[in-house]
């Protein structure tokens, strides 16, 4: 999905529109936010940690993308759902521009919990609503 995924230099504030991995919505008493996690079209160098998957161009393509990615599940920005952080929110589409299979979002919901609750420290954590 689209977003405003803020850059490491700037946490609290949206960065420039970038794609993002949307783990989980939840609503509360501030309002609707999501977990984000990074994606990058750069190709992965070096070994691949618990938390990165590498998507071939095949991969991508079953997952509605157009180019071979890396998805980066230690990169997770809280944000609020609205037109600043979600710039295409009002568009048709709203700013979805592909959809992981039911078996894919579990495997990549198993590694999140597994890096949450075993090595919470190596999680890179952006965006304003993890200060709530």
């Amino acid at each position: 999905m689209w977003c405003a995924f803020p850059e490491h230099e700037d946490p609290l504030t949206p960065g420039p529109p970038h794609t993002g991995y949307v783990l989980v919505t939840v609503a509360d008493a501030w309002g609707v936010g999501a977990m984000v996690a990074y994606t990058t079209t750069r190709p992965w160098i070096g070994g691949i940690p618990r938390g990165v998957r590498i998507f071939t161009l095949e991969q991508a393509r079953a997952t509605g993308q157009s180019k071979a990615f890396v998805l980066d599940l230690r990169r997770i920005a809280y944000i609020p759902v609205d037109s600043d952080w979600f710039p295409h929110l009002a568009t048709p589409g709203h700013g979805i521009i592909g959809h992981a299979s039911e078996t894919l979002r579990g495997e990549l919901e198993m590694v999140v919990k597994e890096i949450f609750g075993r090595h919470p420290d190596t999680v890179e954590r952006l965006g304003p609503r993890w200060r709530r």
